[in-house]
């Protein structure tokens, strides 16, 4: 018997392709209009996968606050 760690569920966003993830729908430049697309498509916290990594977007910045005062000990 082994003890696996899961992860909690991702927030939702836009569907990337396998290995690469959403590297090619992430503009090179002014990203932040690519984000703010995708706040109004899937809410004020939305994610995607670059190369395997997984990345959360916060379209909202008392959200964004809220983050980073709640967990500021991390």
């Amino acid at each position: 018997m082994t003890l696996e760690k899961r992860a909690l569920p991702l927030p939702p966003g836009p569907r990337g392709w396998p290995i690469i993830g959403n590297l090619l729908d992430v503009p090179p430049k002014e990203e932040w209009f690519t984000f703010a697309k995708w706040g109004d498509t899937y809410g004020k916290i939305a994610s995607v996968t670059v190369l395997g990594q997984p990345l959360i977007i916060l379209n909202s910045a008392s959200i964004a606050k809220d983050m980073l005062e709640k967990n500021s000990a991390i």
